[in-house]
């Protein structure tokens, strides 16, 4: 019987790389050991390698950040060389305060433009916690539209030993939703995407490192915005006043679009509408609006987006609101650092975005009656077209039957013309026969009743009987009458040859 491995997680090291998933977990920077939870977001991380990451690819890039009292600096690298803050030393002047990893995704619906194992480099170097594979895993291949995973927003504020001293360390992860025009010539033009993020802070070394997952294609323009604010950020001698600035920015950044997409919601709403509110139903009108199951169909798509969108304002919405207990957390833990007014911000963001969600139930709302109007018009002018349609059947049947009693008395009269042809057949039939039988006598009264025969006396007898004499003539009546009969029955023959022939051709015209 096989042995059975004692730590479940070296079954899933993964093949044709030197992970050691337990190393990273147990390392002396962490403050728990792999206990089960972690083993869970490990084997269900694992288990989707092949679907985020591709084979081959180094398409990942680092953004280094250095303050040096109210100068900021910021550079940047198409690497992954080495993945710590040493080697990304020789980008600046300086030890960088920011190390933000930007880990692009090919499409919407790609991989990650990075091997697996630059990323397990990635996050032994950064040493993330556990739960953030949790976030990582919401990207990746797929085939079908997904955005009903609300993970929230996942922090953790703990103290790591160093050597004798301990130093507070801050790590936080989420996703965040918002709506980019995708710019293609057909479909929607509108796209839900998600931007990941996580973050750690060293409040002992005031430095931060970042991975960003798909950002947007206006990273490079949100991070030169966050470095124009660093007046927000800097602190003292090259600390930090608020490390959670970038938050702000990204979170600003998402609800951009959302403004836009619920107006063009709307606007796509009132067509429907319209048909709704001003179809007829009582009378048939040709400058009416056309209505159809289609329409029904195209709705509930609409209502589908709408159901969509509530979902990512409220993934918004988990997240700002775990951004601030997370900033009050912080506050409570370091008193150095203020968060009032950026508490206040987030405050602001989330009642903006929780007046579009609130937009949005509006519209899911209004689409609903709408829905329900034209599914009521839909029914009623179904309805009429199928009385309409009933009636017309009864009617046509009624003709039917009136052509059948038509086509009865037409039988029955032709039957009755067919039983007196067949009687008058029947009498020039026994007609014919009866002529036949008289035409011997005929033949021969009309011979003696002609020159050809004479009856003559003799006068030298005054008693003796009369005698019948036979013309001279005589034999051209014979000749005559056996040609003329001859003529007729060839004539006869020829006439009946031709009938056949004909009968013959229309059947094989007919049988072709």
């Amino acid at each position: 019987m096989p042995r059975e491995p004692q730590n479940p997680l070296e079954s899933t090291r993964h093949q044709g790389t030197s992970h050691n998933w337990e190393t990273y977990f147990s390392d002396q920077d962490r403050t728990f050991s792999v206990d089960q939870c972690n083993e869970y977001y490990i084997l269900s991380f694992l288990k989707h390698l092949s679907r985020l990451f591709k084979a081959q690819a180094d398409g990942a890039s680092i953004t280094s950040i250095s303050r040096s009292g109210q100068e900021t600096r910021i550079s940047q690298a198409d690497t992954f060389e080495g993945l710590s803050i040493e080697a990304t030393s020789k980008y600046n002047t300086e030890k960088p305060n920011e190390i933000i990893y930007i880990i692009p995704q090919e499409g919407s619906w790609g991989q990650f433009l990075l091997t697996s194992e630059s990323f397990f480099k990635l996050l032994l170097s950064i040493q993330a916690f556990p739960v953030f594979l949790s976030f990582v895993q919401t990207f990746g291949q797929r085939n079908v539209e997904d955005h009903h995973v609300r993970l929230g927003y996942q922090y953790r504020v703990v103290e790591v030993k160093r050597g004798v001293e301990k130093a507070m360390v801050s790590e936080c992860c989420y996703n965040i939703n918002y709506m980019e025009r995708n710019h293609r010539p057909n479909g929607d033009p509108w796209s839900l995407r998600q931007l990941g993020v996580y973050q750690r802070i060293s409040f002992e070394t005031s430095d931060m490192k970042w991975i960003l997952l798909h950002p947007p294609n206006k990273t490079q323009g949100i991070l030169e915005r966050y470095v124009e604010q660093s007046g927000l950020c800097c602190y003292g001698d090259g600390g930090l006043q608020n490390p959670m600035a970038l938050h702000l920015v990204f979170i600003g950044f998402a609800a951009l679009g959302w403004k836009e997409y619920i107006e063009e919601l709307h606007s796509r709403l009132r067509y429907f509408e319209h048909k709704a509110c001003f179809s007829q139903v009582g009378f048939n009108d040709v400058h009416d609006y056309s209505l159809a199951f289609l329409d029904c169909q195209n709705l509930y798509l609409l209502q589908k987006k709408l159901h969509q969108a509530v979902t990512a304002v409220d993934s918004c919405l988990d997240m700002i609101r775990g951004c601030i207990v997370h900033c009050c957390e912080l506050e409570y833990n370091n008193k150095a650092f203020p968060y009032a007014q950026f508490i206040a911000k987030l405050k602001m963001n989330h009642a903006n975005i929780e007046c579009h969600r609130d937009s949005l139930l509006n519209i899911i709302e209004q689409s609903n009656g709408t829905a329900g109007l034209l599914y009521k018009i839909l029914e009623f002018r179904n309805g009429k077209t199928l009385e309409q349609t009933n009636q017309a059947a009864h009617t046509h049947l009624d003709f039917l039957k009136k052509i059948a009693e038509k086509s009865g008395e037409d039988t029955s009269t032709i039957a009755k013309i067919a039983r007196n042809s067949l009687q008058d057949s029947k009498t020039f039939k026994a007609m014919s026969l009866l002529a036949t039988l008289y035409l011997p006598s005929t033949l021969i009264a009309t011979i003696f009743s002609s020159n050809l025969i004479q009856l003559e006396f003799d006068t030298a007898k005054p008693n003796s009987s009369a005698k019948f004499v036979i013309a001279p003539q005589f034999w051209i009546f014979v000749v005559t009458a056996a040609a003329m009969t001859l003529g007729t029955m060839v004539c006869l023959v020829c006439l009946r040859r031709k009938q056949q022939s004909k009968r013959g051709t229309d059947i094989a015209s007919a049988i072709v």
